[in-house]
């Protein structure tokens, strides 16, 4: 289907697995879950993350609160031309622009301190599980066995080294971070890549289905402009929910109080709501035709290099991929087994390739520790049967075709 049609009420929350309780602002550590049997050898691995917790991307007209959160001296970004980059925010004092705007030392879209934290305390439970328990990879870096790749947005860049540096302390100055020009990337949904991306994403927030969620959510809107300052004409946050659950929610995660007026306020109920139907709208939005188009040239390279190391083609062990919320839910959509909650920050998708006996090979696909089961399969799926799913499910059948005809 071209915009995926999902069930959707407010028990979602009580669907999910009972691994952890939902959290967006923190997606949970991974957890060891064991080798599947005595004799079985881990070949390779593949880990897909969101980044961390950063400043809103999307911000309100007054946005007069101070967001005070990207003290990150640990790590410098560097732009494509090798030069550092120094944030500069003037003071109350210097610009109105701030007195009236936006205060702190955080860019809309950073990651943050905390966001940093996540990555570094993942990297470190990836260690322990992997270089520590499966004694899997090996305790110094080695970059023939390591591959890093982000989507070139300075906070998946800086996701990837603090995850690294977690899982290879000290050795940061020494880890290649690969990048990708946006035009090629395969990490989140490229709609220059794949044009036909924003001709059925078009027809899906025009469905019937999508619809009906703003329909019921009227009033709420109403509520939320009035109060913000945002226009109703304003397209970008009134077709849909995602720019109000980006703003509210790095707000509810800082404790940074909900915008009000006068004696209108906006309330932890109303979020909620808006939250559950935002997450209805974004996994609608890349699911179904959209998240297999999205997708598919990721996974085919994905299972290409992991068929490069069972045959002993290739020594990389350990791949990282540094992406975005709807990195994830492609994927998951792709593979069916999405939850239809957001991704929380620094979600990740671990996909572990097993040798359980000489030349019989089985994938396990953990979702924030949550091992999830592709259909068709079990816990542990045999590679022919993962991949057949890939090849009948994700793949493309003719690029050009797909992507471009209209």
């Amino acid at each position: 289907m071209k915009c995926i049609q999902i069930i959707f009420i407010l028990a979602t929350l009580c669907t999910i697995s009972q691994t952890y309780k939902y959290n967006y602002c923190e997606a949970p550590l991974p957890l060891n879950r064991g080798a599947p049997g005595s004799d079985s050898k881990l070949v390779t691995m593949a880990v897909i993350t969101r980044h961390g917790d950063r400043s809103p991307a999307n911000v309100l007209p007054y946005e007069d609160d101070t967001w005070d959160f990207c003290n990150i001296e640990s790590l410098t970004v560097v732009d494509d031309h090798g030069y550092n980059i120094h944030v500069e925010i003037p003071g109350t004092d210097q610009s109105h622009y701030s007195e009236n705007l936006w205060k702190g030392n955080c860019v809309p879209g950073q990651l943050t301190e905390k966001g940093y934290s996540q990555h570094l305390d993942l990297g470190k439970e990836l260690r322990k599980i992997y270089v520590d328990q499966y004694k899997f990879l090996p305790k110094e870096y080695d970059v023939n066995q390591i591959y890093v790749r982000s989507t070139n947005v300075w906070r998946t860049k800086q996701s990837a080294q603090a995850q690294m540096l977690g899982l290879y302390p000290d050795k940061i100055s020494q880890i290649p971070l690969h990048i990708r020009p946006r035009e090629v990337d395969n990490l989140s949904v490229n709609s220059f890549s794949c044009p036909k991306v924003n001709n059925l994403t078009a027809e899906c927030m025009n469905s019937k289905e999508f619809v009906e969620t703003q329909k019921n959510t009227l009033d709420l809107y109403r509520k939320f402009n009035k109060i913000t300052g945002i226009s109703p004409d304003n397209v970008a946050w009134n077709r849909e929910w995602d720019h109000y659950f980006d703003n509210f929610n790095a707000r509810k995660c800082h404790g940074i109080e909900y915008p009000s007026k006068n004696d209108h306020y906006i309330r932890e109920k109303d979020v909620y709501i808006m939250s559950l139907t935002a997450s209805k709208q974004t996994t609608m939005l890349f699911g179904g035709e959209i998240a297999r188009l999205s997708t598919a040239d990721f996974v085919e390279e994905l299972l290409t290099s992991f068929n490069a190391t069972m045959f002993s083609e290739s020594s990389i062990k350990y791949r990282l991929f540094s992406g975005h919320d709807n990195t994830i839910s492609i994927l998951l959509n792709a593979f069916n087994v999405h939850d239809g909650l957001w991704p929380p920050y620094a979600s990740h998708i671990i996909i572990e390739l097993w040798e359980e006996i000489p030349s019989q090979y089985s994938v396990r696909f953990i979702y924030n520790g949550d091992v999830k089961v592709i259909p068709g399969c079990e816990a542990m799926c045999s590679w022919e049967k993962f991949y057949s799913y890939s090849l009948e499910n994700i793949f493309f059948k003719d690029y050009a075709e797909e992507c471009y005809d209209p």
